[in-house]
């Protein structure tokens, strides 16, 4: 089920994505690159976004500690529907990948940066 919800979300996002571009190519909206001027931008700035995102990591190692340190005797989630050992340790190990995945997608930024400026 949850693959479906998964496949539905991911088709949903394509198909927006699709009509917003060929709606915009239809109209003759999309934006001229000729008229854009590329400023000196502020990589990293020390602002309320940062403080924002400090104050989420806190909460998201809190909800990890109770995750994995207070709850020993729960060793997979049987709140929602019953679930295999097996396919939550996939599912748990799959979204680790996601994680390094985004981690590691910070370096494809520095290239896109490169090729703007």
């Amino acid at each position: 089920m949850s693959f479906f919800i998964l496949f539905l979300l991911f088709t949903s996002l394509i198909g927006a994505s699709l009509a917003l571009h060929y709606g915009f190519n239809l109209l003759n909206l999309h934006p001229d690159p000729s008229s854009v001027k590329i400023m000196d931008a502020e990589y990293f700035k020390i602002n309320y976004t940062f403080w924002l995102n400090m104050i989420f990591l806190a909460i998201s190692g809190y909800m990890l500690y109770l995750g994995f340190f207070k709850r020993k005797d729960v060793m997979f989630m049987k709140e929602m529907a019953p679930k295999s050992q097996v396919l939550e340790k996939t599912l748990k190990y799959i979204a680790f990948i996601y994680y390094a995945w985004l981690a590691g997608c910070r370096s494809h930024y520095k290239v896109l940066y490169k090729f703007i400026e």
